[in-house]
């Protein structure tokens, strides 16, 4: 539909009515452009791009046993690639490293894990010689570093043998 001068004075406001409708439009797409192509501020960056909540049925899930400290430990399907260590920290357990994909793996004592995806190759030798893990993760990795977020552990010390299952004691004799 052509619309003429004759019919923009006739339906109110003559052509100032196109024009600013011409400017509003205007003013919107570039607000929006500009607002797409604004750069991330780190600090505000919700850097979350999977969370993992429930925890999957083990016998879907792969894992294997590795040997940490001397210790063996299971490791859940996403951490099986990573090299695991123990940390000594009392807010992490195990954290790794996969240099061949630039992840870093950090195991809470909470039992919550985190993934980082695409991380520096400085970070990841920094990390190594870190004094503590945690304020290592809190000053350079979350909310800098996309990650992963899993609900629960994703590496475990298996129960062997029923030796550290707990003891029951009766209440009465039997």
């Amino acid at each position: 539909m052509k619309i003429t001068k004759t019919d923009a004075i006739v339906y109110g406001g003559g052509t100032s009515l196109v024009l600013c409708l011409l400017f509003a439009a205007y003013f919107v797409v570039a607000g929006l452009n500009k607002w797409a192509k604004k750069p991330c501020d780190k600090t505000n960056y919700d850097t979350t791009l999977i969370n993992h909540s429930e925890i999957p049925n083990d016998n879907l899930m792969e894992t294997t046993q590795k040997t940490v400290n001397g210790k063996q430990v299971e490791c859940r399907e996403p951490v099986i690639d990573f090299t695991i260590y123990k940390a000594l920290s009392t807010s992490v357990n195990y954290y790794g490293i996969d240099k061949a994909n630039n992840r870093i793996f950090v195991q809470f004592s909470s039992g919550k894990s985190y993934i980082y995806n695409n991380v520096d190759h400085a970070l990841i030798a920094n990390i190594m010689a870190a004094d503590s893990i945690g304020k290592y993760v809190s000053a350079n990795l979350a909310g800098k570093i996309q990650f992963e977020k899993f609900e629960y552990p994703l590496v475990t010390e298996p129960v062997q043998d029923g030796l550290d299952a707990p003891i029951i004691v009766p209440d009465q004799p039997l």
